[in-house]
């Protein structure tokens, strides 16, 4: 997630036009959706999920270890 000022916020929006993605290989890994995504023995589609939140007072993505991931955060998969 980036940004070019310091202060944003994040708004939940219908439009399903192209957006610029940075990265590797200019691929979007991160994941989200309107309603909560269900685990099955900690795992979504048989990856472990990454969610962005705090943990001890840092942000990142940390491994989810709830049974269903809330709606609208962001995460993303890893294989093991």
């Amino acid at each position: 997630i980036l940004s070019d000022v310091a202060d944003i916020e994040l708004t939940s929006s219908e439009d399903m036009s192209e957006v610029a993605i940075h990265g590797p290989e200019s691929k979007n890994i991160l994941r989200g959706s309107d309603s909560p995504v269900a685990l099955t023995e900690g795992k979504v589609e048989d990856k472990v999920p990454y969610v962005l939140g705090l943990v001890d007072e840092v942000l990142g993505f940390h491994k989810f270890t709830g049974e269903s991931i809330p709606a609208n955060k962001a995460y993303y998969l890893k294989a093991y």
